[in-house]
Order: C-alpha cells, then sequence, then structure tokens
C-alpha cells in the first residue's frame, strides 16, 4: 500500500472522541484459494475437512495456488490518541462477550479468522466490527458506492484493560468503484459520514425484534440484521458474524 503521512485527518464523533482517518492511494490485493469445503463437518469427522487446492511443480518443487491481484485504494480509521490505546469497552452486553470469549474452545475453528487468538469473541473487536459495518452503509448512503463494492479489514489487539484498533475500508474491483479515487476523496467528509453511522447504531426498522436480541454463550451475533448492520457476504471478512448495536450503544465514542 502507499498513503501520504500529511494527508490523515483527525475528525471527532458526537461526544469529542478524536478518530485518525488515513487515505490510502494505492492499495494491493491478492486472494489466494488453498482449499474448500463442500460441507459443515461435524466434529470428530476428518472426511469433510478443508480440501487443499493446489498445483505442485515436479521440477521445482513448489506448490501453486490459484490466486488473482487487484489495485485499488481505501481508508484506514483508527483512534488518534494515545497511538490508538483506549480502555477496553464496557457495559452489560460487553460483559456478555466477555463470557462467551471464555468459552470459545466451544466454537469451530473455521468459523475464526485465526483459530489460535479468536479475537473476534473480544467486546471490543464487536466494537470495531460494527462500526465498521455502519461506515460501509454511511459511504454507500453519503455517497453512493454500493454496499457490495467496499471491502473491510479489521484489526484489533487487546492488553490487560486497554486495546486498540482500526478498521481497513477498501475498494479494489477494477472499475469506477475501486481505482479513479472516490474513496479517498470521501476523506474531507469523513467527519460527517462517522457521525452519521454512529446515528444509525441505536435505531433499526426491524426494532423492537432487533434491539431485543441478545448475544449468548454459543451465539455469533447480538442485534443485528440485514435492516441495520449486515452487509453483502463479498463484503465482510467475517461472514456477517461478530456484530451486536448493543456493544457500540453502550460505549458511544
Amino acid at each position: 500500500f502507499e498513503i501520504n503521512r500529511h494527508e490523515k485527518r483527525v475528525v471527532r464523533a458526537q461526544k469529542g472522541t478524536a478518530f485518525r482517518i488515513t487515505p490510502i492511494q494505492t492499495l494491493r490485493t491478492v486472494t489466494v484459494q488453498t482449499g474448500f469445503r463442500r460441507d459443515i463437518p461435524e466434529r470428530g469427522d476428518s472426511s469433510s475437512l478443508p480440501k487443499p487446492v493446489n498445483v505442485s511443480h515436479r521440477e521445482s518443487n513448489e506448490t501453486w495456488f490459484p490466486g488473482v491481484e487487484f489495485l485499488g485504494e481505501g481508508l484506514f480509521v483508527c483512534m488518534d490518541a494515545d497511538d490508538g490505546w483506549t480502555d477496553c469497552v464496557r457495559g452489560v452486553h460487553a460483559n456478555a462477550w466477555s463470557e462467551g470469549s471464555d468459552g470459545a474452545g466451544s466454537y469451530y475453528d473455521f468459523v475464526f479468522r485465526d483459530a489460535n487468538f479468536r479475537d473476534e469473541l473480544d467486546p471490543g473487536f464487536v466494537w470495531w466490527h460494527t462500526l465498521s459495518h455502519l461506515l460501509i452503509r454511511s459511504i454507500g448512503e453519503e455517497a453512493g458506492y454500493s454496499p457490495a463494492s467496499i471491502r473491510e479489514r479489521v484489526y484489533f489487539k487487546s492488553e490487560g484493560s486497554r486495546c486498540r484498533g482500526g478498521i481497513l475500508l477498501y475498494a479494489t474491483q477494477p472499475g469506477n468503484e475501486g481505482t479513479l479515487g472516490g474513496l479517498i476523496g470521501l476523506a474531507p467528509h469523513m467527519e460527517k459520514i462517522l457521525r452519521a453511522a454512529l446515528e444509525k447504531a441505536t435505531s433499526c426498522s426491524g426494532d423492537p425484534l432487533c434491539w431485543e436480541a441478545r448475544f449468548h454463550n454459543g451465539g455469533y451475533n447480538g442485534a443485528s440484521c440485514y435492516a441495520c448492520l449486515m452487509t453483502s457476504e463479498t463484503s465482510c471478512e467475517h461472514r456477517n458474524m461478530w456484530l451486536d448495536r448493543h456493544v457500540l450503544a453502550e460505549n458511544m465514542p
């Protein structure tokens, strides 16, 4: 990726929390298929484990995988103060996710990006992931982007009572929604977009049914549905899991 450090901007949410917005002028993505799965396996059933997809080159003893490369652009969003570190999120619903994180071993490995860490159940990760989906929706409404044209990558790290995270929103598909500067051109308007996204955290056309949904140990979502948070499967790197408006509403920035 390529950025210009002088083009970063600081915007503030409703309660004054400062977010740093960094335009990424050039972004290169490589997507590689290493295997496939035909169905969801039963525990202990090795017959339906992921099947490898590769071609071995006999002469060089190398293994090749099918892949595709794209160029595009993006916006990186993180907290501005203290190098991004903040206190961990709190609240009744955040505590429910923390309890679920303690029981992360009961989940299938393949539902996590990295089964060795399983950060997705951390309420701090849920906070950032929920904000990511709201930003994708807000960008679509404010700037005309189709929700399927913007993808996400959520970064998260926790240490004791502190955590930090960030969101990369990017477009790399060919055409005018991925390569002509439209996404990074939104950087000057991100304060309006951020505030509009946060306002959506407490309302949904599916309420009160959506708002009454609660996360429980073994579940994948709290208050979320296709009317408020869920987006295209090609946009979400977590298949529309680990979302909860309650966590964000309890910890408004």
